[in-house]
């Protein structure tokens, strides 16, 4: 049996699941710098939440 902090560890350790496929981050990406905003972007792609595709935004360098 694992230790609480052991379970952490590993599980930090672990690849994080993605959701959506990288090409569709790239996709949302490019339609933000093309203008669209992150609703319209999370629209055209399927995006559950253009809160999603806001966060794709803050987390490249510099933004959209």
């Amino acid at each position: 049996m694992y230790s609480k902090e052991d379970r952490e560890r590993i599980l930090a350790d672990l690849p994080k699941h993605s959701r959506y496929p990288e090409a569709t981050r790239r996709e949302a990406l490019s339609l933000l710098r093309k203008g669209l905003g992150p609703a319209a972007a999370s629209r055209r792609l399927g995006v559950s939440s253009d809160s999603v595709v806001a966060s794709w935004s803050r987390k490249t360098a510099g933004g959209c």
